[in-house]
């Protein structure tokens, strides 16, 4: 492909940072051919699109970071955090970019528009409550909850290699548009400028909302090497073993922060007077 050719991938590990450019670019590129090749549903199709753009360079990091791990001779903390830092950190900056992307458009288009093209996250944001009020039954459920996706996210990636990739752009996408449109609505109920809004909605769930994005990223990451070093080495040798011990370690550490972000969540959320009251305005209540 022509786009990704303007950079190696061993340049984006480097400078991770860009990742954040590609994630808003390609999503407005995707949302701009899906509205133009397929007017009538482009939903589905902008996070499609964005996939197929992104997919060619991560498949090359992922290609860049099992390498790394198999030529490790032993096992140590310090070495699994140097060879996956950097793949982490794009992916982070990636789904960044992404969410903001979706949030721009969430906040700029009409509702009939917003409405048509992103569909599917809409009706996410209709069944929204907004998790006012945290107790220790609502903490099981959204761990639960969070449990699943990032068992997805991993048997996604070990089936179909990057399967994972459109699952977590469509999680950006939604968190995108739900955050867009509570601040849109809170604005327009209430007054001032909906980027205000946003950006305490923004503030208020970072600290949870990174953690769980990190449990899901480590949990693509671990099915996405095992799935391609399956492919590659045939069966179980000793460099298929290395690489199913260091992706099985990934996985559970994905797990304990996944967890932490469930906690923190719980403590974070439960004390945001400010974020509680958008979330009224924005419903009207």
């Amino acid at each position: 492909m022509v786009l990704e050719r303007i950079y190696p991938a061993s340049w984006l590990e480097k400078k991770s940072y860009f990742a954040f450019l590609l994630g808003l670019t390609y999503s407005v590129i995707g949302i701009g051919l899906a509205v133009f090749i397929f007017p009538q549903s482009p939903g589905i199709a902008s996070l499609a699109f964005t996939s197929l753009l992104l997919l060619p360079s991560l498949y090359r990091l992922i290609t860049i970071d099992e390498i790394k791990e198999s030529s490790e001779q032993r096992f140590s903390w310090q070495k699994l955090w140097q060879d996956n830092k950097n793949f982490i950190k794009i992916f982070l900056f990636l789904m960044l970019g992404i969410e903001i992307a979706f949030t721009l458009f969430a906040i700029i288009f009409p509702d009939a528009a917003l409405v048509h093209i992103f569909g599917e996250q809409t009706a996410i944001y209709k069944g929204y409550t907004g998790g006012i009020y945290f107790t220790l039954d609502l903490f099981k459920h959204i761990f639960l909850n969070n449990i699943k996706v990032l068992g997805l996210c991993f048997l996604l990636s070990l089936m179909v290699g990057d399967g994972a990739i459109f699952f977590l752009i469509w999680n950006a996408s939604v968190w995108g548009t739900v955050f867009g449109t509570l601040a849109r609505s809170a604005a327009a109920n209430i007054g001032g400028h909906p980027l205000l809004y946003y950006l305490v909605i923004f503030i208020t769930v970072l600290p949870h909302g990174l953690l769980e994005v990190l449990a899901y990223i480590l949990a693509a990451i671990a099915g996405g090497v095992i799935s391609r070093g399956m492919m590659e080495e045939g069966g179980l040798t000793p460099r298929m073993k290395e690489i199913l011990a260091y992706n099985l370690v990934i996985l559970i550490i994905s797990i304990i922060v996944l967890a932490l972000g469930g906690v923190v969540e719980t403590l974070v959320l439960d004390n945001a007077e400010a974020y509680r009251m958008i979330i009224n305005s924005a419903f009207g209540v």
